[in-house]
């Protein structure tokens, strides 16, 4: 899901870990942009640990998630932050 950028700051106040800082804007995540974060998040689970392109990355059983998308700007480049936790 694509949260509108009034909603970052909401996002971002996390409890359990650090998230992103020096952020200089939001934007709009089109729903195109999700569409295709998510396939290649299914496509990264089905790889071996030795072929994913992050060092130490883990995707175990993302469809177990649900994962919230904002639109961030940081050093002047437009990110796509994903928050993800368990969804019973």
């Amino acid at each position: 899901m694509a949260l509108p950028p009034s909603q970052v700051e909401a996002i971002l106040d996390l409890c359990s870990r650090a998230g992103p800082v020096d952020i200089e804007g939001t934007w709009q995540v089109p729903a195109s942009v999700v569409e295709q974060l998510e396939a290649d998040l299914y496509k990264v689970a089905r790889m071996r640990s030795d072929e994913c392109c992050l060092l130490g990355a883990r995707v175990r059983k993302p469809g177990e998630f649900y994962r919230q998308y904002v639109g961030i700007v940081v050093e002047g480049r437009e990110l796509v932050y994903v928050n993800a936790f368990a969804w019973p």
